[in-house]
């Protein structure tokens, strides 16, 4: 039996990714396929998964509607005739099961593939009714930050099960007429993350995110290595090149290592988990990433970076993470060294992402639970 994931984000892409490989876990005679919708799919490719579609990265590198600069950017670098190719490849896939990942957009488009309501399933990864602060949202944000009645209409009529991000929405989702509406656990762990430090000991994680201002965001990161070079400085480093290094910043042969003068600062691929277990506080432009780091109960620092990582987006990442996620006013490396130093001094602040971190992780082990419940729906099919 084929079944396609599709899914519109990097986030998405991880979420969707850990859920193919606990479904071939639980039922090996299954054929997994990932259509990302943003991106070239690297999460899949990284799981061992093949990836359908017209994968390719874009400007924006999924925030296409986050502002105005994003969304000309995507338009010049021909978001259309991309979208024209997805509808197109999602014709022509003939899956016996959909599992969508992300949002009305997402669910929309698997739609095109024509798998019957019984084999459609959904993970509402982005909305949480817990950061709806009640208050006017522009029409371009609504859809992120609400589940809106367009898309509660096709949750109930296209779907056999619809999972969200925390317990509070799925219970308000189904009071909407959603039934279908679950809560299995969360998304981001399998296992409550370990915490190796205490108080103010351990690394500084930057995470600079995975998107195409990736090296502009570790250009402000960087810089506070040398402004608080009593501590030590660890990059989390997701994006599929190596990182272009500000001006008098060089990396050691095998770039683990980067430096200038007597700074230096560890760069390490693929050991997020174990990371966040040495972390004391996370900085960075991630998105996925960061609300990790906060599920973790480790306090969280960002900035906005004009026309790309907005503030819009971060006011919704803070209503959301609850006191684990603390805003710089400028991105400017100074403002960000006495932002970080206080959240390093500030016992309340860390107090505050541990009882943060609480809410936000939820029940370990979601995606496990919803790969077992989609595997017994597929048997019996």
């Amino acid at each position: 039996m084929d079944v396609l994931v599709v899914s519109n984000g990097h986030g998405e892409d991880l979420i969707g990714s850990r859920l193919a490989v606990e479904l071939l876990r639980a039922t090996p005679a299954l054929a997994v396929w990932a259509f990302p919708l943003v991106g070239a799919g690297s999460a899949y490719r990284s799981a061992g998964l093949e990836v359908r579609g017209p994968a390719r990265p874009l400007p924006s590198g999924g925030l296409t509607m986050h502002s105005p600069a994003h969304l000309f950017a995507d338009l010049r670098a021909g978001l259309l005739s991309d979208l024209f190719r997805q509808f197109g490849e999602l014709r022509r896939q003939k899956p016996a099961a959909t599992i969508v990942v992300g949002d009305i957009w997402a669910l929309t488009l698997s739609l095109l593939t024509a798998v019957p309501a019984e084999q459609r399933f959904v993970l509402q990864t982005l909305v949480s009714v817990r950061s709806d602060d009640g208050r006017f949202k522009a029409p371009h944000r609504l859809f992120m930050e609400r589940i809106t009645i367009p898309e509660r209409a096709l949750q109930r009529r296209f779907t056999a099960r619809v999972w969200l991000r925390d317990a509070t929405t799925a219970a308000w989702l189904r009071e909407a007429g959603v039934k279908q509406a679950d809560y299995a656990g969360s998304f981001l762990f399998d296992e409550p993350p370990r915490r190796e430090v205490t108080g103010s000991d351990g690394t500084v994680l930057l995470l600079p995110g995975s998107r195409s201002w990736a090296s502009d965001s570790l250009r402000l990161l960087l810089p506070l290595a040398e402004l608080l070079s009593d501590r030590q400085f660890t990059v989390s480093w997701a994006g599929p090149c190596p990182p272009q290094l500000p001006p008098g910043w060089h990396s050691s042969h095998d770039g683990t290592i980067l430096q200038r003068g007597p700074v230096t600062v560890e760069l390490q691929r693929g050991r997020f988990n174990e990371l966040l277990s040495e972390a004391a506080v996370a900085v960075g432009t991630a998105g996925t990433a960061l609300e990790q780091a906060a599920a973790a109960g480790i306090p969280c620092l960002s900035f906005a970076l004009p026309g790309r990582h907005t503030r819009a987006f971060l006011a919704n990442q803070q209503r959301l993470l609850r006191g684990a996620l603390h805003v710089a006013p400028a991105a400017e490396p100074a403002q960000l060294a006495r932002e970080l130093s206080r959240l390093l001094s500030d016992d309340g602040a860390r107090s505050a992402a541990a009882r943060a971190g609480r809410e936000v992780l939820g029940a370990p082990g979601g995606l496990k639970a919803i790969a077992r419940t989609i595997a017994g729906q597929l048997s019996v099919s």
